[in-house]
């Protein structure tokens, strides 16, 4: 039987509820009570390289890959672009939900063609305006730079 903490302020438990089936873990607690959804994402991440095959590392890996769950708001980011080459969205919403929201990742294209990942975006597509941005998610566990400390793009 799971054990819920005494804090959980980013509501982390209700957009993720399957996160309970892990408690109790220290770090986690630690982590949820904490209120910052990209330290919870980090230590599921952390869990997952260790965890050894079975229905736990299924769950961590779902977890782990439901970046969506992890959104933390950021003002929109500003994206310039000239004839292909500058600053970028890369990213579409599934074709059967097309009002969805989905992750974009904002990238460095030249020429079209994007070269340097920058940050993921949970955002909406609106066919009168350009992307609305939800809010910033933490990067897929296998990219290799990490956020800044207590600060997001």
């Amino acid at each position: 039987m799971s054990l819920t903490p005494a804090s959980d302020p980013s509501g982390l438990l209700e957009r993720a509820p399957r996160l309970a089936q892990l408690l109790p873990d220290e770090a986690l607690t630690a982590a949820l009570a904490r209120g910052d959804a990209w330290t919870v994402h980090a230590v599921l991440v952390r869990r997952l390289e260790r965890e050894p095959p079975g229905p736990t590392r299924e769950l961590l890996a779902s977890l782990v890959e439901d970046r969506a769950a992890f959104v933390t708001t950021v003002r929109a980011p500003r994206t310039h672009s000239v004839l292909g080459t500058g600053v970028r969205w890369q990213g579409r919403p599934a074709p059967e939900a097309p009002q969805a929201p989905f992750v974009a990742a904002r990238t460095v294209s030249v020429l079209g063609l994007p070269v340097w990942p920058l940050s993921d975006y949970l955002v909406r597509a609106s066919p009168a305006a350009p992307l609305q941005v939800i809010g910033q998610v933490p990067p897929p566990a296998g990219r290799a730079w990490r956020r800044r400390a207590g600060a997001h793009e």
